[in-house]
């Protein structure tokens, strides 16, 4: 769905992208997701750089996720009411962000962003 200026708005089982220019934001998930999900680091040619505010909420039967190098930022709750989530790992080479023992950090690992309920 084309929205205004360049930026459009596609459906990818389970995840909604938000495609901005020569970026990629991950909008939403469906709530049907399950198990581990492994971010992609590119959607139809362009790095995907952002997870949106609430992206993952209450996507209960979500067990891990994996971030890739590209992204450099993350939206507010963006894995909030993910009740099984038990781990969230990143790419070593991510720029912003880090993870240890599934929690997810910020890359200096002085900010605790996401501790998994699950």
């Amino acid at each position: 769905m084309l929205l205004f200026g360049g930026v459009n708005e596609v459906n990818g089982d389970p995840l909604t992208y938000k495609v901005v220019g020569d970026t990629v934001t991950i909008k939403d998930c469906k709530e049907t997701a399950s198990g581990a999900l492994a971010i992609p680091s590119i959607y139809e040619g362009k790095p995907v750089t952002r997870i949106g505010d609430w992206a993952f909420y209450g996507c209960t039967k979500l067990t891990s996720a994996t971030i890739p190098d590209s992204v450099t930022g993350i939206g507010y709750a963006a894995f909030s009411k993910c009740g099984s989530l038990k781990s969230i790992d990143v790419g070593e080479a991510n720029t912003e962000y880090s993870s240890e023992d599934g929690v997810l950090f910020d890359k200096n690992k002085t900010v605790l962003i996401h501790f998994p309920a699950g």
